[in-house]
């Protein structure tokens, strides 16, 4: 399966595992990056938002991680664009906060 983010996948799965399964949070350069349990599986789900000028989050990308390569929800491969894969890259290297109870 090309693309769908192997390195990023892998990251994300170990993040969820060594957090025992807990959602987490990322902030930073106007992104908020969830990571969040996928189902039932050991897989992880993200979604990142960018803030807006008017400080509104917008959805930038989401999906998840299968069999170690990032999937949208509808299964098929996900390929980020080389300046979002940078991005979350960025966001993971962070010390993540808790998640709250966002909604958007």
């Amino acid at each position: 399966m090309p693309g769908g983010s192997p390195k990023l996948a892998k990251q994300l799965v170990k993040l969820m595992y060594r957090h025992r399964w807990q959602p987490l949070e990322f902030r930073g350069n106007g992104y908020l990056l969830e990571v969040r349990p996928y189902h039932a599986k050991l897989e992880a789900g993200f979604t990142l938002w960018r803030t807006g000028p008017d400080s509104q989050l917008r959805p930038v990308v989401s999906g998840h991680t299968e069999n170690g390569y990032l999937l949208t929800a509808e299964g098929f491969v996900l390929d980020l664009p080389p300046a979002l894969e940078q991005a979350v890259a960025q966001l993971l290297a962070q010390k993540p906060v808790r998640a709250a109870a966002h909604s958007a």
